[in-house]
């Protein structure tokens, strides 16, 4: 008699696509006001007191100006290729 070491890989696998998909449907029931806010949120707490600490006021329109740049800059960074255009140009 064989003993289980409980479900397989592929079981497993199975589980942990059927949870993903899940979650990404119930993530797909926000509202747009709502995905708003929580995009506002995230860039308040990620980039407010960087913007704060160089000298803009919170809650000013410069703060604001900031947060967004700031996001906006690190956002066109992760899809930027690492090596950048110019790649060769530097190279001896």
């Amino acid at each position: 008699m064989a003993i289980s070491n409980g479900p397989s890989t592929s079981a497993k696998s199975a589980a942990r696509i059927a949870a993903a998909a899940s979650l990404a449907l119930l993530a797909a029931c926000a509202t747009p006001e709502q995905r708003a806010d929580e995009m506002a949120a995230y860039i308040a707490e990620n980039y407010g007191p960087t913007c704060a600490k160089l000298g803009y006021e919170p809650g000013s329109e410069g703060h604001r100006n900031c947060m967004l740049s700031m996001y906006n800059t690190d956002q066109i960074r992760q899809t930027m290729p690492a090596w950048g255009p110019t790649w060769g140009r530097f190279r001896r």
